[in-house]
Formats: structure tokens, sequence, C-alpha cells
């Protein structure tokens, strides 16, 4: 019973689940470089903060009145590339559109979607680089830009899905948006799940992308409306197995495997908005939000949840300690 009527509440958790482990419209460098994406007069814009000077706002080409509903950005360290998309609505139909900068030059933007007719929205951005040793002491290197988004209608819990792809990224910043192959994430289990997702609610419509600290591996989470299951899915790069040298591993570079996945129940009547959520070990989840006399928060994984907790903030233990502390549950 815990975990029929659990997933259920995942519609609502979408929305708010895993803070801080996708990106928004901010990103920044290990230089200190911060990287906003906006709507400026011109259309789409960034603006670089570099530590030290004035901020430079550089327009995104072709976006001169255009409709964006939201916009999410990441920073690839190794090739020095901001990686930009967004959701462009155009009358009945909405597209992820891509883009990258580097070193003063763009690429794209590029829509990924909408050829087919349907709609895509919500877009999640994650940036992520496979290093593999080889027996013969060469490195093989491989940047992918890790995208997911909701196909379909948003305000109906039978008619959308989530859609996934895997996109190489190059040492001049420019992605392999040709080789890219998107697919519908969806349930390899055999049945079902009466779990009461017959009302409308976007929320549904959020799949996220985050990077799960135990493995290293990107992860995304969906759910799955045709089964009602909510889902952590693993996104494993690997090298493809080779019948000849490595030469050939090191041209083909990393590909994207789905891995085990796993699904986890949310509590009956668990406070969702305002609420923060990290990934630790095992894939297991904390969820806290501030209470009337601290910090509440729930610990969520294998076996279940825990009681709802309370960490109280006074004197000797400020607000940012007590998340802190909370925080470190995860690990």
């Amino acid at each position: 019973m815990r975990r029929t009527l659990g997933i259920a509440l995942a519609v609502s958790f979408l929305g708010a689940v895993f803070a801080g482990a996708a990106v928004g419209t901010m990103t920044l460098d290990r230089s200190g470089t911060l990287y906003r994406v906006a709507p400026a007069d011109t259309g789409l814009a960034i603006t670089m903060s570099v530590p030290g000077e004035e901020p430079a706002v550089v327009r995104i080409p072709q976006t001169e009145g255009i409709d964006v509903s939201q916009s999410v950005m990441a920073f690839d360290n190794r090739s020095r590339t901001v990686v930009i998309a967004w959701q462009e609505d155009d009358g009945d139909i909405s597209r992820i559109q891509l883009a990258t900068y580097h070193h003063g030059t763009w690429f794209g933007p590029v829509a990924l979607t909408g050829l087919d007719g349907v709609s895509a929205a919500n877009p999640s951005l994650l940036v992520h680089t496979a290093v593999t040793h080889l027996e013969d002491e060469t490195t093989v290197v491989t940047t992918f830009i890790h995208l997911a988004w909701w196909a379909g209608a948003i305000d109906g819990a039978g008619e959308g899905y989530a859609m996934y792809a895997a996109i190489r990224l190059d040492d001049q910043g420019v992605p392999a948006v040709d080789e890219a192959d998107p697919v519908a994430l969806r349930t390899l289990l055999p049945f079902g799940i009466v779990c009461g997702m017959q009302d409308n609610n976007a929320s549904l419509a959020h799949p996220k992308l985050f990077i799960d600290p135990q493995t290293g591996d990107p992860h995304a989470l969906f759910v799955d409306t045709t089964s009602c299951m909510f889902e952590i899915v693993r996104l494993h790069e690997e090298l493809p197995a080779q019948d000849d040298d490595t030469i050939t591993a090191q041209r083909r570079g990393h590909v994207v495997v789905f891995g085990v996945r796993k699904d986890i129940s949310i509590p009956p009547g668990l406070r969702l908005r305002g609420t923060q959520f990290v990934v630790g070990h095992n894939l297991s989840v904390v969820g806290y939000w501030d209470g009337e006399s601290g910090i509440d928060y729930i610990l969520m994984g294998n076996a279940g949840w825990s009681e709802i907790r309370t960490l109280r903030v006074d004197d000797t233990l400020s607000h940012e300690q007590a998340v802190g502390l909370i925080r470190q549950l995860a690990r």
C-alpha cells in the first residue's frame, strides 16, 4: 500500500525534485565566470560576468522576437563551451532549441524537436565528460550533452512522455546533433500500478537529469504515465565492445547505455511546495523544507521512508548550518 500511494505523489514531486542537481538559467565555470541566460531587447542573450570586469552581454543569434517559456544552460570546462537549451513556443507547438558558444563563435540555434509535429517542453540539461584509460596507456575522452524533455501534452496524465537524447560535444564546442537519436523514456516493467494519475497535472511533465554521487554517472528521473511508474534510470557512458584495435575505440568514443532502473515511493501527504531534495548514496533521497521551529526533513530510499523530523534552528544553530547538516544525510 505504501508503494501505490507513494507513486501517486510523484505527480506533484517532479516540480521540485533534486533542486540544485540540474542546471537552471545560470552556471559558473572553474575560473569564476558567471553565465546567465535571459530575454533581452534583441532576443535571448547570455551575460558573462568575469571577476573584476564589467559584465558582457552577447545576443544568441536568430532569437529576436521569439517566445521563450524557459531556458537552461551549462558550461563544459574541458572545451570552455557554454551550452544553452530552451523551449520556444510557436503557436500550437513548442520546440526545444540548442545552441553553444565557444570562444566567441556560436553554433546554432538548431531545433531538436518539432519535425514530427509533437510539442516539446520543459528541457533539462547536463554536460558530462566520460574518461576511459585503455590498456595501451592511451585515454579516450568523450563529452556528452545530456538533454531530456517532455513530449506531447503537459496537462494530461496519459498524453505525454519523457524524451532523452545524448549529443557528443567536440573540442571546438560543436555538438553532433546529426548523430542524436532521441528515445522515449518508458518503463521496462511488464505491469502498471493503480496510482490515481487521472487528474490533469502539469508537474508530471518535468524529467530531470542529475549526477549520482556514488557512481559518478548521469541519471534521468521521469514518470511513465502509461504504467504509473516514477523511475530513475542510469545513463552509463562506456566504450562499445571492440573487435579491432584501440585506434578505432578512440575514434568512435563512448556511447550512452541505459543501465539500472529504480523507483522510489513518495510518502502520502508529504509537503512538496518549497521542498528541496538531495540525491545521495544508493540513490537515496533527502527532502527538507522550512518548518515552524526549524528545518523539517524526511529520508526516502529502498526501505521506504522515515517519519518527518525537525532540526531546530536557534541561537546555537543557524538556518544555513541546519540545511548543511541535513544535506549531509544523503551521503
